[in-house]
């Protein structure tokens, strides 16, 4: 997972680079964000997601506060 910041917006990316799913928690600011793109039907952003296996996610955040 990375985060990526520019002139007042985020964009959160996460990986599942394993055959099994996996849990991971996201920043509370990204719950509200847009999902860009995914490699599976998009999600319900909660703090706490599933990624599928080989699962790939960008979530943006605009006019976020840094």
């Amino acid at each position: 997972s990375y985060i990526r910041k520019y002139e007042g917006s985020q964009l959160l990316v996460m990986n599942n680079f394993y055959e099994k799913t996996t849990k991971v928690k996201i920043p509370r600011a990204f719950v509200q964000g847009e999902v860009l793109i995914g490699n599976y039907d998009t999600h319900e952003l909660e703090e706490e997601i599933t990624l599928r296996p080989y699962e790939t996610i960008a979530i943006l955040v605009k006019g976020a506060n840094e």
